[in-house]
């Protein structure tokens, strides 16, 4: 091979997403402990002094949120299939060229090994900054749900006269009648229904490869 390598620069997962969020049993045993949700208590109306929320599921089930993943998800795929071909598309070429050495000259060698390497860098630059505008798009969607979220929350814990708002994620024991997750997300879905659709680079992309005689 006249180039060092042909690499796919382009990972086939998905950029960005988050793991699924651990249970609440799974985060109680990381701690050591065992998680138990208590059943309401009389003795402790909605009223206490704070309440619990898990942003993190709320994230991951929003209609809006989700329906942009989904959008990203699609143009992903279909980015990759094209990276792919003109990938495909180089490599041909590289082995064109090898077949083809002993027939040419030095200079004209070196001049089409170097349009060679020129549209393989422009292939690398184009992904990495196709996949830095999709990480964009997804944290600027993640960012917009985020805010809508926290006026939703803070809302709620007003309601409930509750002055502290807890993450789910940093206690073990909660009685149900403290988590307003449930509530938040059902909100969430009709305050926010959509978000804008993400803003990526065209498919096909302003650079072309240079054409090989």
């Amino acid at each position: 091979m006249l180039l060092a390598c042909f690499c796919t620069v382009f990972p086939l997962q998905a950029i960005g997403q988050s793991e699924p969020s651990p249970t609440a049993e799974e985060e109680g045993e990381k701690q050591g402990g065992v998680v138990i949700n208590l059943p309401p208590s009389p003795a402790l109306p909605a009223t206490t002094g704070l309440v619990v929320v898990d942003v993190q599921q709320i994230l991951e089930q929003a209609l809006a949120v989700q329906a942009v993943q989904e959008q990203l998800t699609a143009a992903r795929q279909d980015f990759q299939a094209e990276m792919r071909g003109r990938e495909a598309a180089l490599q041909e070429r590289d082995r064109v060229l090898a077949a083809q050495r002993s027939a040419m000259d030095d200079a004209a060698f070196q001049a089409e090994r170097d349009l060679l390497a020129r549209d393989l860098a422009i292939l690398q630059e184009d992904i990495r900054n196709w996949f830095r505008a999709h990480d964009q798009a997804q944290n600027l969607a993640l960012r917009q749900a985020q805010q809508a979220l926290l006026q939703i929350v803070s809302e709620l814990a007003r309601q409930r006269g509750a002055a502290v708002v807890i993450p789910k994620s940093s206690i073990v024991l909660v009685q149900p009648n403290l988590d307003i997750t449930e509530e938040a997300l059902r909100r969430l879905n009709q305050e926010l229904p959509s978000l804008p659709p993400p803003q990526l680079p065209r498919q096909g992309l302003e650079t072309q490869p240079s054409d090989s005689n």
